[in-house]
């Protein structure tokens, strides 16, 4: 027996935040002990002769060679891995496409990439923008505490222009629910949260331009020195606009009502 031989890989590449299910083709690829791209290792979904499928998650690919390795030796073949400052969501696309489908998805997947790297530094330095397509979105966004965006390259989860994006949090103690320095909510429409529909825990944070409507508790809950302008706040049970231990906060042109 010969060890692998890659000769092509469809779809032609992958972003870090995303990963992509690949389809490799070449010879000896049955029964494969390994398949990673840059230190990552996929999944096999299935191999045989000329071909498999493998499932590569989001990760920090530390370099674009693929090692296709079988119990007799291993094959390489270089591989379009892309990074991207700006990660759209679109609830409509499909699951092997660039797109998550998911706010958390994307969220998620910019953690498993970038980690505790501050956003100034690491393989594409810059703000983190997470672009969301209009749908519905029925989750609570939480993004994870060890990532580090930093003043001037800070962490921005907005509606697509011309887009409506609306996340629904029935059921869910929160729409949003962030504990990060740095980080912008703008453009949604976020409702029906059992506590608040946004609430932001960090230093330096933005929340402009939502619609928050019929949560169990506030609307916008804030820490800190926030920016709070330009939303639109009604129908919450207890409270429009929250300030919980903040200092230096800034609250302006907000319309609130029925609250």
């Amino acid at each position: 027996p010969a060890p692998p031989s890659i000769t092509s890989m469809s779809p032609d590449f992958l972003y870090e935040d995303k990963g992509k299910q690949v389809t490799i083709t070449g010879t000896n690829l049955g029964s494969p002990t390994t398949v990673s791209i840059g230190g990552i290792n996929g999944s096999v979904v299935s191999a045989t002769y000329s071909s498999a499928v493998v499932d590569f998650p989001a990760g920090n690919y530390t370099n674009n060679t693929l090692t296709y390795t079988t119990a007799v030796g291993s094959g390489n073949y270089t591989y379009d891995v892309r990074t991207r400052n700006i990660i759209p969501v679109d609830a409509s696309a499909a699951s092997n496409d660039d797109e998550h489908q998911t706010i958390t998805s994307a969220v998620d997947g910019l953690y498993s990439w970038y980690d505790n790297t501050v956003f100034n530094a690491g393989d594409l330095p810059g703000a983190k923008t997470i672009q969301v397509m209009s749908g519905t979105y029925s989750e609570m966004v939480v993004p994870n505490t060890s990532l580090n965006p930093v003043a001037g390259n800070g962490l921005i989860i907005e509606v697509k222009p011309g887009q409506q994006a609306t996340v629904e949090a029935a059921g869910l103690n929160y729409g949003f629910d962030v504990n990060l320095d740095y980080t912008t909510i703008t453009g949604f429409t976020v409702q029906n949260a059992l506590n608040d529909n946004i609430r932001t825990q960090g230093n330096n944070c933005e929340i402009s331009y939502n619609k928050c409507t019929k949560a169990q508790l506030a609307g916008i809950r804030a820490y800190n020195n926030t920016l709070i302008q330009h939303n639109l706040i009604y129908n919450n049970s207890s409270f429009g606009i929250y300030l919980e231990s903040a200092t230096n906060a800034t609250v302006e042109q907000n319309t609130t009502y029925k609250n």
